[in-house]
């Protein structure tokens, strides 16, 4: 007949080595517990059971609860430093917003249409040959309209250009 370990109560004195065993640590990490005040010592050297039990439980309660602090830390910190490059780079002109963007390429794309539309005139003084000239301008014209409004769009929702390297 195989010998019956012996039932223990929740109160009963065990051995630091014995608690060490009951939850696969060393005796100087039961210490290490019981210096942090998870775990009570009532006498030198021996430990109540149940106290070992709530205090590991505890140990990793706390420690769960640290890990979780420090990743949520972690993130506002990237999130801050994030905040601060981005600043940086706007205002070393490195960073431009959208509008400030949009507003640049739409005062240079005026200017275009206008140089264009003054260029039938410059060409000829003959009223078909101007018309002819006139027609491939505004075919142009809508040309970089339309990839003028591509950009924006792509500008907006983010992406990038088609042509672009």
């Amino acid at each position: 007949m195989a010998d019956k370990a012996p039932i223990l109560e929740v109160d009963t004195l065990i051995s630091l080595e014995d608690a060490g065993k009951l939850l696969g640590l060393s005796a100087e990490r039961i210490r290490v517990l019981i210096k942090e005040g998870f775990i009570d010592r009532p006498k030198p050297g021996r430990v109540v059971l149940s106290s070992v039990a709530r205090g590991y439980a505890r140990y990793w309660q706390e420690k769960a609860s640290q890990e979780t602090k420090t990743s949520a830390d972690t993130r506002v910190r990237d999130a801050r430093a994030a905040e601060i490059e981005q600043r940086i780079a706007e205002k070393n002109r490195r960073l431009v917003p959208a509008e400030e963007a949009t507003a640049a390429i739409d005062h240079i794309i005026g200017a275009c249409a206008e140089a264009f539309a003054s260029i039938p005139a410059m060409v000829s003084r003959d009223v078909a040959e101007r018309n002819r000239i006139e027609k491939h301008v505004k075919e142009a014209q809508r040309g970089v309209a339309k990839r003028l409004s591509e950009a924006a769009e792509l500008l907006e929702k983010g992406g990038k250009l088609p042509d672009a390297d």
